[in-house]
Order: structure tokens, then C-alpha cells, then sequence
């Protein structure tokens, strides 16, 4: 049998396995009851509703005669946000929040080729003066602005 919804049925199996991963992850929680809900009461309750929307979304694209191709996978698109957080974790305590969020955006707008490189220094030098406002002087949170 063909799939034409195939993303779709995809992404009900992903839904699928990442609820079961928290089902197998979160086992050793105590549930508790409804009342008096123990650690792995809500995760449990995420991983099953989950797992329940991921099987609806499975079965009806594998029921379904209309639907698209899965495009092929740029990784591209995988790989520069995930290099941009993980860069921006690795700075934050060292370098302050300017300069590791100026290397979140400028590695992270290489995912997509539609970037205009003109208007990154623009993007960074606005979202550094909004994220410094908010979560340094607005929240308080104990971030340093600039290196030690």
C-alpha cells in the first residue's frame, strides 16, 4: 500500500515514539492519584495524549487517498539552529548574553538560503537590546551582559 499522506503518517509515528519515550523514561516516577499527584503523574498524562493524537494522525493518513510527498531533508536546517544552541549554551556563562546571542543569530540564520546578510546586523544588535531589557533589567535574571 502506498502512503500519499506520508507526512502525516510521519509525523503520528514520531508523536508515537516520543511518548513512548517518556512512557519508558518516566516509569520509575511515582503517579500518585488525581488528588495528590506524584512526579510522573503529568508527563504521563502528556506521553499517553501524545501517543493517542500521534496514532489518530497515523491511521488517518494511512486512510486518507489525497496528500503530499515528503520532501527531501535539507541538513541544512537540522544543522545550523542546533550549532547555534549549542553554541549559544556553551558562551552564555563565559561570554554574557551580547556576545552569545549574537553567535545564536549569526550562525543560526544560515539555515535558511533566503538570509539577506544585510539585515542580520540589524536583527542581532535588536535582539540583543530586547533580550538585555527584558530578561537582565526587566526579570533580574543573574546573566552577565558582557564577559567577566
Amino acid at each position: 500500500m502506498h502512503l500519499l499522506r506520508q507526512k502525516d503518517f510521519v509525523a503520528g509515528l514520531v508523536f508515537l515514539a516520543i511518548g513512548g519515550g517518556t512512557l519508558v523514561i518516566g516509569r520509575s516516577y511515582r503517579l500518585g492519584t488525581a488528588s495528590e499527584m506524584g512526579p510522573g503523574y503529568f508527563p504521563m498524562l502528556l506521553a499517553v495524549a501524545l501517543m493517542a493524537l500521534g496514532l489518530v494522525l497515523a491511521v488517518k493518513a494511512w486512510r486518507d487517498t489525497a496528500g503530499e510527498e515528503i520532501e527531501p531533508l535539507h541538513l541544512r536546517v537540522l544543522f545550523f539552529p542546533t550549532l547555534a544552541i549549542v553554541l549559544f549554551g556553551l558562551m552564555l556563562e563565559r561570554l554574557g548574553i551580547v556576545i552569545s546571542l549574537a553567535a545564536l543569530l549569526g550562525v543560526g540564520v544560515f539555515a535558511s538560503r533566503e538570509t539577506r546578510l544585510k539585515e542580520v546586523p540589524f536583527l542581532i544588535v535588536a535582539a540583543v537590546i530586547f533580550c538585555v531589557a527584558v530578561f537582565v533589567y526587566g526579570v533580574e535574571l543573574p546573566i552577565e551582559v558582557w564577559p567577566k
